[in-house]
């Protein structure tokens, strides 16, 4: 598979999967409110998820 097939992949799942787009936690399926669901922000008070880049 090349890369952007890869690339193409892993955006396909980010908009499957992330809060932004589904409104719930990926991880427990807590429901976030609109104002945590920022890409690069988002973060779950239920379970601790977050997709913050780590430093």
């Amino acid at each position: 598979m090349s890369s952007q097939q890869n690339q193409y992949l892993k955006q396909i799942r980010q908009v499957m999967t992330h809060p932004f787009f589904t409104g719930q936690c990926p991880e427990c399926e807590q429901k976030l409110q609109l104002v945590d669901r920022v890409i690069g922000q988002s973060h779950c008070s239920s379970c601790g998820w977050t997709d913050e880049a780590e430093s």
